[in-house]
C-alpha cells in the first residue's frame, strides 16, 4: 500500500486548496459542506463507519456531511463524485471500492479544486489527495495470518475468501497472508476464491467447496461479513467443531462469535478510529493546514481471539 503514498506537491492543486481554505477561514459563519462516498452500505463495516461519521457530524455546527452509497460500482462512484462538485462541497472523502477504478473521483476532484482524501484505502493516484485515512490492510492479514499458524503450530490447509478483485483491502489482505505464509513450509492455500464482501456470497462459496471435497483445515476470510457466511456453511454441514474461521474488521456480531467460539478469531478496525482521524483531516484543512497533514494517517488493526475478545467489546 505504501507505494501509493506520497507526499502531496507543492503547485497549482496545492495552492488552490490553499486559498480555499484561507478564503474560507474569512467567514465564521460558514458551513463546510463534506461529500463523503461510501464504497457500498450494504458492509457491516462501511454502516458502522457511516455511523461513527454521523454521530461526529452531529457534534458540529459548521460541517455538514453529504453521504452517498456507492453501491459497490467504481463508475457509480465516479459519477457521484461529479454530483458532488456541481452541489459545490468543499472537501471530499473518498472511501473507494476500486484502487483502478474510483482513480478518476480524484482526478475530478483536483480539477475542480477541491481538496479530497481517501477512507479506508487508496486509489493508484493516491499521491493526487491530501491524505489516506484508514489501516495497513496487509498488516490485518498478517495479524490473522499469524493467528492462524499459531493455533495449528505452522501445518494446515488454508481456504481464503476474497474481496472484490482489485479492491485494496483484498490486495493488502492476500499479500499479508502471503508474507506469513513464507515463514511457514507447511502452510499452504489450497482454494481461494472472491464473495465480494457478502455473507450469503461466501456462505454459497464455502458450500460448494464442501460438496466438491476440497480438504481445508482453516478458513481465512478477508472480512467478518464472509466469515459469519462461512460459519453458517460449516455449521450446517457438521464441521464447525472442526474447521474455524477467522476474519477482519472486528463487527460487533463478529466479536460475538470469537466470544461464543464459533469463530477463531478477528482483526479488528477501529471505525470510530477512522472517523476521528478524518474529522481531524477536516479541521485541518479547514483551518489552512493542508501543508502540515501527514499523507498516511493510519489507525493499527487489533488481533482478537477468546484470549482478549471479553476487554476488546467492553471498550470498543
Amino acid at each position: 500500500m505504501k507505494k501509493f503514498v506520497a507526499l502531496l506537491t507543492c503547485g497549482i492543486l496545492a495552492t488552490t486548496i490553499a486559498a480555499t481554505a484561507m478564503t474560507a477561514m474569512a467567514d465564521e459563519e460558514k458551513v463546510w459542506k463534506v461529500g463523503v462516498l461510501y464504497q457500498g452500505l450494504d458492509s457491516p463495516f462501511v454502516i458502522e463507519l457511516q455511523s461513527a461519521m454521523d454521530a461526529l457530524d452531529a457534534e458540529r455546527d459548521d460541517i455538514e456531511l453529504i453521504s452517498l452509497d456507492g453501491l459497490s460500482d467504481a463508475q457509480k462512484q465516479v459519477s457521484q463524485s461529479e454530483i458532488l462538485i456541481e452541489q459545490g462541497v468543499d472537501i471530499i472523502i473518498l472511501d473507494g471500492i476500486s484502487v483502478e477504478g474510483c482513480a478518476p473521483c480524484v482526478d475530478n476532484a483536483n480539477k475542480a479544486g477541491i481538496p479530497i482524501f481517501t477512507l479506508i484505502g487508496p486509489t493508484s493516484n493516491q499521491d493526487q489527495c491530501v491524505t489516506l485515512v484508514g489501516s495497513d490492510h496487509a498488516e490485518s492479514g498478517r495479524i490473522e495470518m499469524q493467528m492462524i499458524a499459531d493455533r495449528f503450530d505452522g501445518k494446515c490447509k488454508i481456504a481464503v475468501i476474497e474481496g472484490p478483485l482489485g479492491h485494496s483491502a483484498q490486495i493488502g489482505r492476500i499479500q499479508g497472508y502471503e508474507e506469513i505464509i513464507a515463514n511457514y513450509p507447511d502452510m499452504e492455500i489450497v482454494v481461494q476464491q472472491p464473495a465480494d464482501w457478502q455473507r450469503d456470497v461466501a456462505m454459497s462459496l464455502v458450500e460448494n467447496w464442501i460438496q466438491s471435497g476440497v480438504e481445508f483445515d482453516v478458513i481465512a476470510s478477508e472480512n467478518d461479513n464472509m466469515a459469519l457466511g462461512a460459519v453458517k456453511a460449516l455449521e450446517d454441514a457438521g464441521l464447525a467443531d472442526k474447521i474455524p474461521v477467522y476474519g477482519v474488521d472486528g463487527n460487533d456480531d463478529a466479536l460475538e462469535a470469537v466470544k461464543e467460539g464459533r469463530m477463531g478469531g478477528t482483526a479488528l478496525q477501529s471505525a470510530k478510529g477512522q472517523a476521528a482521524k478524518s474529522f481531524e483531516i477536516i479541521d485541518m484543512i479547514k483551518d489552512g493546514k493542508i501543508d502540515e497533514i501527514d499523507p498516511l494517517s493510519l489507525v493499527p488493526f487489533i488481533g482478537v481471539n477468546a484470549d482478549n475478545v471479553d476487554e476488546i467489546i467492553a471498550n470498543k
